[in-house]
C-alpha cells in the first residue's frame, strides 16, 4: 500500500503536487474503486509522523549500514524501549517494534521521543552529526519550523544555533 496526500477541490480529491502521488494515480484505470483511509494530515498525528518520517529518511539516505529506513526505523525504536519481546516455544526470545501512536502522544510526549531520536540518530548511526543541523534539515524537508519541542519545553524551530 502506498500512502499518498490528496488535497481536497470542490471536484473532490486531486493529488498534491508533482508527488509519488501522480505517479501512484496514473497507474490505476480511470473508473477503478480504490479503498482511502481519509485523515486531516494536519492533525497533531500527521505532523509527528511526517516528522519521524522525514528524519529517517535522511538519515537513511546518509548512512551506509542499515539497509531499509525501516530496518533504521526499528533499530530506532529498539534502542529507544519502544518493543515488546516475545517468548516463543522453545524459549526463544523474539524482539518486535511497537506501533509508535503519535495521535496518542502529548506535545511534551512527542517532543522526549523526538530529542530521544536525533539523539541517537547524531551519536550512534552518523556520529558526529551536528543536531540542530539535523533539526533545520528536516524543517526544509517538510516546509516548516519543526513541530518538536525539546526536553526542556524549549521550541527548536533549528533557528538556533548549536
Amino acid at each position: 500500500m502506498t500512502e499518498i496526500l490528496c488535497r481536497r477541490t470542490i471536484h473532490g480529491l486531486a493529488p498534491e503536487g508533482e508527488s509519488e502521488a501522480v505517479a501512484v494515480l496514473r497507474h490505476i484505470p480511470v473508473g477503478t474503486l480504490v479503498s482511502c483511509d481519509v485523515r486531516d494530515p494536519t492533525r497533531r498525528s500527521g505532523a509527528y509522523h511526517r516528522w519521524v518520517f522525514a528524519l529517517l529518511n535522511k538519515v537513511h539516505a546518509n548512512q551506509d549500514y542499515f539497509q531499509t529506513v525501516d530496518h533504521l526505523r526499528f533499530a530506532l525504536l529498539a534502542r529507544l524501549g519502544y518493543v515488546d519481546k516475545i517468548i516463543l516455544r522453545g524459549g526463544r526470545e523474539v524482539t518486535v517494534p511497537k506501533s509508535m501512536s503519535f495521535a496518542k502522544m502529548s506535545p511534551e510526549e512527542f517532543g522526549r521521543f523526538a530529542e530521544a531520536a536525533v539523539k541517537f540518530l547524531c551519536e550512534e548511526v552518523i556520529p558526529g552529526l551536528e543536531p540542530n543541523a539535523l533539526r533545520r534539515e528536516i524543517e526544509e524537508m517538510i516546509g516548516g519550523p519543526s513541530v518538536v519541542i525539546d526536553a526542556g519545553g524549549e521550541p527548536l524551530t533549528g533557528l538556533e544555533g548549536g
